[in-house]
Protein backbone atom coordinates (compact mmCIF):
# COMPACT_ATOMS: atom_id res chain seq x y z
CA UNK A 1 0.00 0.00 0.00
CA UNK A 2 2.92 2.36 0.93
CA UNK A 3 4.47 1.95 -2.73
CA UNK A 4 1.17 2.29 -4.16
CA UNK A 5 0.02 5.64 -2.21
CA UNK A 6 4.22 6.70 -3.21
CA UNK A 7 3.88 6.23 -6.67
CA UNK A 8 0.11 6.82 -7.25
CA UNK A 9 -0.47 9.76 -10.30
CA UNK A 10 -2.17 12.49 -7.47
CA UNK A 11 1.86 11.79 -5.86
CA UNK A 12 3.26 12.12 -8.56
CA UNK A 13 2.12 15.30 -9.05
CA UNK A 14 2.40 16.41 -5.40
CA UNK A 15 5.77 15.38 -5.89
CA UNK A 16 6.66 17.76 -8.95
CA UNK A 17 5.24 20.57 -7.14
CA UNK A 18 7.03 20.40 -4.00
CA UNK A 19 10.50 19.62 -6.41
CA UNK A 20 9.72 23.32 -8.08
CA UNK A 21 8.93 24.63 -5.01
CA UNK A 22 12.42 23.49 -3.56
CA UNK A 23 13.89 24.98 -6.98
CA UNK A 24 12.18 27.98 -6.54
CA UNK A 25 13.34 28.51 -2.94
CA UNK A 26 16.68 26.80 -3.10
CA UNK A 27 18.26 27.01 -6.35
CA UNK A 28 17.98 30.71 -6.90
CA UNK A 29 14.99 31.72 -8.41
CA UNK A 30 14.20 34.11 -5.29
CA UNK A 31 17.35 34.12 -3.25
CA UNK A 32 20.51 35.46 -4.23
CA UNK A 33 23.13 32.65 -5.40
CA UNK A 34 25.91 32.40 -3.13
CA UNK A 35 29.00 34.99 -4.15
CA UNK A 36 31.46 32.04 -5.35
CA UNK A 37 28.88 30.67 -7.70
CA UNK A 38 28.82 34.57 -9.99
CA UNK A 39 31.94 36.25 -8.88
CA UNK A 40 34.25 37.64 -11.48
CA UNK A 41 36.41 34.90 -11.33
CA UNK A 42 33.88 32.92 -12.93
CA UNK A 43 32.57 35.24 -15.30
CA UNK A 44 34.65 37.86 -17.82
CA UNK A 45 33.89 39.72 -20.59
CA UNK A 46 35.50 41.29 -23.66
CA UNK A 47 35.92 43.91 -25.22
CA UNK A 48 36.35 45.89 -22.04
CA UNK A 49 37.17 49.20 -23.71
CA UNK A 50 35.71 51.25 -26.65
CA UNK A 51 34.88 54.61 -27.93
CA UNK A 52 31.68 56.49 -26.92
CA UNK A 53 28.58 56.18 -29.09
CA UNK A 54 29.47 52.49 -30.20
CA UNK A 55 27.43 49.41 -30.45
CA UNK A 56 29.49 46.86 -29.34
CA UNK A 57 28.99 43.48 -29.19
CA UNK A 58 30.34 42.25 -25.85
CA UNK A 59 31.23 38.56 -25.31
CA UNK A 60 30.77 36.74 -21.74
CA UNK A 61 32.49 33.64 -20.86
CA UNK A 62 32.53 31.52 -17.76
CA UNK A 63 30.90 29.28 -15.43
CA UNK A 64 26.65 29.28 -15.15
CA UNK A 65 26.25 31.10 -18.38
CA UNK A 66 24.37 27.85 -19.84
CA UNK A 67 22.13 28.13 -16.45
CA UNK A 68 19.84 30.56 -16.17
CA UNK A 69 19.34 33.56 -18.67
CA UNK A 70 21.14 36.61 -18.18
CA UNK A 71 20.71 40.18 -18.93
CA UNK A 72 24.04 42.19 -18.78
CA UNK A 73 24.06 46.49 -18.78
CA UNK A 74 26.02 49.08 -17.37
CA UNK A 75 26.02 51.15 -14.47
CA UNK A 76 26.59 54.49 -14.19
CA UNK A 77 30.21 55.99 -12.85
CA UNK A 78 30.64 55.11 -8.93
CA UNK A 79 27.95 52.58 -8.53
CA UNK A 80 29.54 49.48 -7.67
CA UNK A 81 25.44 48.87 -6.29
CA UNK A 82 24.64 48.59 -10.01
CA UNK A 83 21.49 50.68 -9.36
CA UNK A 84 21.92 53.11 -12.33
CA UNK A 85 22.87 53.10 -16.01
CA UNK A 86 25.21 54.36 -17.75
CA UNK A 87 24.77 57.39 -20.10
CA UNK A 88 22.60 56.62 -22.90
CA UNK A 89 22.99 52.26 -21.98
CA UNK A 90 20.03 49.86 -21.55
CA UNK A 91 19.66 46.86 -20.22
CA UNK A 92 20.55 43.89 -22.73
CA UNK A 93 19.98 40.51 -22.52
CA UNK A 94 22.83 37.77 -23.16
CA UNK A 95 22.24 35.25 -25.90
CA UNK A 96 21.72 32.09 -24.69
CA UNK A 97 23.41 30.42 -27.57
CA UNK A 98 26.11 32.83 -28.27
CA UNK A 99 26.86 34.51 -24.56
CA UNK A 100 26.78 38.12 -26.46
CA UNK A 101 25.34 40.87 -26.14
CA UNK A 102 25.01 45.05 -27.65
CA UNK A 103 25.86 47.23 -25.25
CA UNK A 104 26.38 50.74 -25.80
CA UNK A 105 27.45 54.36 -23.66
CA UNK A 106 27.32 58.11 -24.78
CA UNK A 107 29.62 59.65 -22.58
CA UNK A 108 33.24 58.35 -21.72
CA UNK A 109 33.70 57.10 -18.22
CA UNK A 110 34.81 54.18 -16.35
CA UNK A 111 31.90 52.11 -15.66
CA UNK A 112 30.70 48.98 -14.08
CA UNK A 113 29.46 45.79 -15.36
CA UNK A 114 26.71 44.47 -14.15
CA UNK A 115 24.95 41.32 -14.99
CA UNK A 116 21.66 39.64 -13.46
CA UNK A 117 19.75 36.15 -13.94
CA UNK A 118 16.72 37.47 -11.20
CA UNK A 119 14.96 40.54 -11.80
CA UNK A 120 16.35 43.29 -9.82
CA UNK A 121 19.21 41.64 -8.34
CA UNK A 122 21.96 42.62 -9.81
CA UNK A 123 25.85 41.64 -9.33
CA UNK A 124 28.79 43.97 -10.34
CA UNK A 125 31.88 42.42 -12.05
CA UNK A 126 35.09 43.47 -10.83
CA UNK A 127 36.47 43.89 -14.55
CA UNK A 128 35.14 47.88 -15.30
CA UNK A 129 34.69 49.16 -19.04
CA UNK A 130 36.28 52.06 -20.25
CA UNK A 131 34.32 54.49 -22.23
CA UNK A 132 36.70 56.76 -24.61
CA UNK A 133 35.88 59.92 -26.58
CA UNK A 134 36.85 59.23 -30.08
CA UNK A 135 38.27 62.82 -30.90
CA UNK A 136 41.57 61.82 -31.66
CA UNK A 137 40.15 58.08 -32.78
CA UNK A 138 41.37 58.61 -36.79
CA UNK A 139 45.11 59.27 -35.64
CA UNK A 140 45.37 56.09 -33.95
CA UNK A 141 46.15 54.35 -36.95
CA UNK A 142 48.33 51.86 -35.27
CA UNK A 143 44.95 49.73 -34.38
CA UNK A 144 42.90 48.60 -36.98
CA UNK A 145 39.88 50.42 -37.71
CA UNK A 146 41.77 53.15 -35.97
CA UNK A 147 40.49 51.12 -32.23
CA UNK A 148 36.54 51.41 -33.19
CA UNK A 149 35.26 47.88 -32.16
CA UNK A 150 34.42 46.82 -35.91
CA UNK A 151 34.39 47.99 -39.05
CA UNK A 152 30.74 48.62 -39.14
CA UNK A 153 31.06 50.81 -35.78
CA UNK A 154 33.89 52.87 -37.60
CA UNK A 155 31.86 53.65 -40.38
CA UNK A 156 28.54 54.23 -38.67
CA UNK A 157 30.27 57.00 -36.59
CA UNK A 158 32.71 58.46 -39.48
CA UNK A 159 30.56 58.78 -42.41
CA UNK A 160 33.42 59.56 -44.68
CA UNK A 161 34.42 55.90 -44.90
CA UNK A 162 32.77 53.00 -46.78
CA UNK A 163 34.38 50.08 -45.85
CA UNK A 164 37.80 48.46 -44.66
CA UNK A 165 40.19 45.42 -45.56
CA UNK A 166 42.88 43.18 -44.38
CA UNK A 167 45.92 42.21 -46.47
CA UNK A 168 48.25 39.07 -44.73
CA UNK A 169 51.07 40.58 -47.52
CA UNK A 170 51.51 43.67 -49.16
CA UNK A 171 49.32 43.30 -51.97
CA UNK A 172 50.76 45.97 -54.24
CA UNK A 173 50.56 43.14 -57.30
CA UNK A 174 47.18 42.82 -56.46
CA UNK A 175 47.90 38.78 -56.38
CA UNK A 176 46.16 38.36 -52.85
CA UNK A 177 42.89 36.23 -52.88
CA UNK A 178 40.17 38.46 -52.17
CA UNK A 179 37.69 37.72 -49.35
CA UNK A 180 34.61 39.66 -49.20
CA UNK A 181 33.52 39.93 -45.66
CA UNK A 182 30.21 41.43 -43.64
CA UNK A 183 30.92 44.65 -42.09
CA UNK A 184 30.01 43.40 -38.62
CA UNK A 185 33.16 40.70 -38.43
CA UNK A 186 36.45 41.59 -36.25
CA UNK A 187 39.08 41.38 -39.03
CA UNK A 188 41.54 41.67 -36.06
CA UNK A 189 40.96 38.03 -35.75
CA UNK A 190 42.91 37.13 -39.10
CA UNK A 191 45.75 39.28 -37.93
CA UNK A 192 49.05 36.96 -37.20
CA UNK A 193 50.42 37.68 -33.77
CA UNK A 194 54.13 35.68 -34.82
CA UNK A 195 55.58 35.68 -38.38
CA UNK A 196 53.38 34.08 -40.93
CA UNK A 197 56.36 32.80 -42.63
CA UNK A 198 57.34 30.61 -40.18
CA UNK A 199 54.41 28.85 -39.19
CA UNK A 200 52.99 25.71 -40.65
CA UNK A 201 51.21 24.92 -42.33
CA UNK A 202 51.04 28.99 -43.77
CA UNK A 203 48.32 31.16 -43.64
CA UNK A 204 46.06 31.50 -46.51
CA UNK A 205 47.69 34.45 -48.48
CA UNK A 206 44.35 36.69 -48.50
CA UNK A 207 43.05 40.10 -48.84
CA UNK A 208 39.95 40.42 -46.73
CA UNK A 209 37.20 43.27 -48.00
CA UNK A 210 34.27 45.13 -46.07
CA UNK A 211 32.15 47.56 -47.36
CA UNK A 212 33.13 49.79 -50.36
CA UNK A 213 36.99 47.96 -50.38
CA UNK A 214 35.30 45.28 -52.08
CA UNK A 215 34.58 47.64 -54.91
CA UNK A 216 36.25 49.60 -57.09
CA UNK A 217 36.49 52.88 -54.89
CA UNK A 218 38.84 56.04 -55.59
CA UNK A 219 40.38 56.83 -51.96
CA UNK A 220 42.18 53.86 -50.17
CA UNK A 221 44.30 54.35 -46.61
CA UNK A 222 46.65 51.56 -45.86
CA UNK A 223 48.61 50.71 -42.74
CA UNK A 224 51.06 48.80 -42.10
CA UNK A 225 51.28 45.92 -38.79
CA UNK A 226 54.05 44.02 -37.91
CA UNK A 227 55.56 40.90 -39.62
CA UNK A 228 54.18 42.66 -43.50
CA UNK A 229 50.65 43.11 -43.06
CA UNK A 230 48.22 45.43 -43.78
CA UNK A 231 45.08 47.12 -42.77
CA UNK A 232 42.92 50.08 -44.37
CA UNK A 233 40.13 51.89 -44.34
CA UNK A 234 38.20 52.91 -47.96
CA UNK A 235 35.81 56.05 -48.97
CA UNK A 236 34.71 57.52 -52.11
CA UNK A 237 35.84 61.07 -50.98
Amino acid sequence: HFFACVFSPFSKMLWSLLLAVFAYLVVGDVYHLPPSLTHTSWISFSPASFYAGEAVQVQFSGFLLQTYSWTAKLSGANDSACTSLAPGSTMSPIDAVTHTTVLTANQSGTYFMCISHLQDVWEVLDQNVTVKVSTGALNQTGLPFYGYSTCAQLVALNPTFCGCFYSSANDTSGTLSRVNMDMDFDLRRLISPTDPSTMVPAPLAIRAQQGCCGVSTPTVKSYSLPYSQWWGVCSYV
